[in-house]
């Protein structure tokens, strides 16, 4: 087992569906992956996708121990992962309400080593 959830991976992936009502204010979902591994779907709020990311997705990846905790961050998520040595990829797609995630499904920190150290393992294998 490594000591750092750091030293395994090696890129985060947030694909977010964006929705815009008549008023024109912005709803926006996505999905998370973690070295190209879905590990869960962050659900429905108000606001765009950098707004998912620093409310939804920062919070859970300092949750789980890949990010320190900064209070107040004083950088970017990007330059974050960056500093580790890990990847961070965006895609946002604009489409209808049907199209974003309702609910925030996300692997638990638990489980989320050991899947994504067991994942490693696997593509030594290859």
């Amino acid at each position: 087992m490594t000591d750092s959830l750091a030293d395994i991976v090696r890129s985060v992936l947030l694909e977010a569906q964006q929705w815009r009502d008549s008023y024109g204010n912005t709803y926006s979902s996505g999905r998370v992956k973690i070295n190209g591994q879905m590990i869960g779907y962050l659900g429905a709020q108000y606001g765009d996708a950098d707004t998912l990311e620093d409310y939804a997705l920062t919070p859970y990846l300092e949750s789980v121990g890949l990010l320190p905790i900064e209070e107040p961050p004083t950088s970017h998520l990007s330059h974050r992962l960056r500093r580790l040595g890990i990847d961070y990829y965006q895609t946002r797609a604009t489409g209808p309400k049907r199209s974003l995630v309702k609910h925030t499904e996300l692997e638990p920190p638990e489980t989320l080593r050991d899947t994504l150290e067991r994942r490693a393992a696997w593509e030594k294998t290859l």
